[in-house]
């Protein structure tokens, strides 16, 4: 079994991967990290005083222009006194009490206190005692000074010398390359666009003083120096949103820094790499490679970030760049389903909205869409405006226009894999993958159903990465999708953190339109580790005029010894609403309804119902009607 795993990296992952992975074991082995990353250190910056700092120009707006209501005006007010008391919102949803004398290194969750006198390199950032260590990257990330510049701006307030303190604290609080938050190079990168809008706004408070900015600006040449130096570890061991981020917040480094002379030389790679980057990523369709809802919108956030700084300085991504923004637009746009701008709970979820910019619910995904159709010019986009989330890029009047919807009733995406089938009143989403890249959850074929914008069967979510094993099973697994497993086997075999071997393969076999009804049906070859050659084929009948669907699953060479089992996740608000009954070979199946759960948003997790029907036959045939 071992040999087989190791075949499959090789074979999935590629050689380079591999090489490279043996690589930095090699360089942490002859001390390679402590010599590049030193622990204490200051630089030598050019001639470029406070003054200058204050006459810098940035593409980004924050004095008047928003027009938010009373409610969501003193809602702003309360967040803002809640952290200034230690309150905190984790992942857009969880309220958690941190405390005023936060030491930046606590898992709140698990108490357990990471060492901010070691090196980055020795941290376990999956150790089972600390937790997961994204509660304690969520406040460093310092996402929540947009709350604190949108209040000021509304309230006509000033928060300068509070939130310099919070950065002065930071810094006291996390020597150079050591302790957790030095860990990730995208966590770095975004608390350095985040620190560089909160000095670019509060650059005239007192609390800036010349020993200050000298403080932070040493700091932020070091977080830059450690992303360039280790760039290589996004690009190649992990090749994702990591890798965007990292090579976007290279490519602008010389104009956020420009008083930083290396940022010259990294601008220039960063920016290569940047193209790179989307050009590999996003597909032709505009699909994502990490087949996740949100982390495509993490892509949306940092196009609009990229073409904000290049439509000021007026220059120029390659071609290739905007074509794949726009598409990926459109994916996600097409996604939607309802007025409610939610899609599917799909994919790798881990809660992030890394500028947020509007005061909507974090599963609506219209002001991030929104923004960037507006720095890319796009007037297609049917939406009421959303005037904070695209204010903030100083975006002239004349591209503020609402005009055609540009929903296509059905669509497939063949490059990510998905169908989607739309009407007025119903809409399903199919999972198709041809994984050419790493897939984060063993959930092929999955179908999502929604009625009157509503969220009838959906997927589970994905709760946290770092959690016990039976919730790591449940949410990455085919567990907590629509789909089918042999017995307790997923549709491929678990390898360590976020590896899965032997990647299953889908595609759509065809798609046919009758009178009352459109019929697609798919094909997923899965199942390796419980025998060779089984193949999944799934048939969705999608009724035009009533909301109703019939579902065939049919296991081919499915092992005798070995039940199949097709799995329901139901919205609990409205299980008297769906009326779903299946057979096998004519024979009534019976629902089996177990204990379940939900994670709308990461960290949260409820109780829910789950439905299953089983058989030891290699067919089960489903009819779904949903009475709202």
């Amino acid at each position: 079994m071992q040999y087989k795993a190791v075949y499959s990296i090789l074979k999935n992952m590629g050689l380079r991967y591999v090489l490279f992975r043996i690589e930095l074991l090699f360089k942490k082995k002859i001390g390679w990290y402590l010599r590049v990353f030193p622990t204490s250190a200051n630089c030598k910056l050019k001639n470029y005083s406070k003054n200058e700092w204050l006459n810098l120009e940035s593409p980004f707006n924050y004095f008047g222009g928003y027009n938010y209501v009373t409610q969501q005006k003193e809602e702003l007010i309360k967040k803002v006194s809640d952290y200034k008391k230690g309150l905190f919102t984790f992942f857009s949803a969880q309220n958690i009490l941190l405390g005023e004398e936060y030491d930046w290194v606590t898992n709140p969750v698990t108490n357990f206190r990471y060492s901010n006198k070691d090196h980055f390199s020795s941290i376990n950032d999956f150790d089972s005692k600390s937790g997961d260590i994204k509660y304690v990257w969520e406040k460093a990330r310092f996402s929540w000074i947009y709350d604190v510049i949108k209040k000021d701006v509304i309230c006509q307030t000033n928060e300068g010398e509070w939130v310099i303190e919070q950065i002065i604290d930071f810094i006291e609080h996390n020597p150079i390359n050591c302790g957790p938050n030095w860990k990730c190079s995208q966590e770095i990168s975004l608390r350095l666009f985040n620190w560089w809008s909160a000095l670019q706004y509060y650059k005239d408070n007192e609390a800036l003083s010349e020993d200050n900015y000298n403080r932070i600006m040493n700091y932020c040449y070091w977080q830059l120096h450690h992303v360039y130096h280790n760039i290589q570890f996004s690009r190649v061991a992990v090749r994702n949103n990591h890798a965007i981020t990292e090579t976007l917040c290279l490519a602008l480094s010389n104009w956020m820094f420009p008083f930083i002379d290396e940022t010259k030389k990294w601008s220039r790679k960063g920016k290569y790499w940047f193209e790179k980057e989307i050009a590999y990523q996003i597909y032709e369709d505009g699909t994502f490679l990490q087949f996740s809802m949100n982390y495509n919108r993490v892509v949306v956030q940092l196009l609009t970030m990229a073409y904000a700084w290049s439509n000021f300085k007026k220059v120029d991504w390659s071609s290739i760049v905007a074509k794949r923004a726009k598409a990926t637009l459109l994916f996600l746009y097409n996604s939607q389903f309802g007025t409610s701008g939610n899609v599917p709970n799909y994919g790798a979820n881990d809660g992030a909205l890394f500028f947020p910019l509007s005061v909507n619910d974090y599963t609506d995904y219209r002001p991030q869409l929104q923004a960037l159709g507006i720095v890319l010019g796009m007037k297609d986009l049917n939406y009421k405006l959303f005037e904070d989330a695209y204010y903030w890029q100083s975006i002239d009047n004349e591209n503020k226009s609402e005009a055609k919807n540009v929903y296509s009733l059905k669509k497939y995406f063949p490059d990510g894999g998905y169908y989607i089938n739309r009407n007025n009143r119903n809409a399903t989403f199919v999972r198709l993958g041809k994984h050419k890249n790493r897939p984060s959850q063993a959930d092929n074929l999955h179908i999502d159903i929604w009625v009157n914008g509503i969220n009838m069967l959906r997927d589970a979510g994905s709760f946290r990465y770092n959690t016990s094993e039976t919730d790591k099973k449940y949410f990455m697994g085919t567990d907590g999708h629509n789909c089918v497993m042999l017995g307790d086997n997923d549709q491929m075999l678990k390898g360590p953190r976020f590896i899965w071997y032997h990647w299953s393969q889908a595609e759509l076999v065809y798609q046919k339109e009758f009178e009352d009804y459109t019929e697609v049906k798919a094909r997923m070859s899965g199942f390796k580790h419980v025998a060779n050659n089984i193949i999944h084929e799934r048939t969705v009948r999608m009724f035009n005029e009533i909301s109703r669907w019939e579902i065939i699953d049919e296991i081919v060479n499915k092992p005798s010894n070995v039940a199949m089992r097709q799995l329901w996740h139901p919205n609990s608000k409205y299980l008297n609403d769906i009326n779903i009954s299946a057979q096998s070979n004519n024979n009534i199946l019976d629902k089996k309804e177990s204990e379940g759960y939900f994670s709308e948003y990461y960290g949260c997790k409820e109780v829910v119902e789950d439905w299953c029907y089983e058989t030891m036959d290699n067919q089960i045939v489903t009819s779904i009607e949903i009475l709202n």
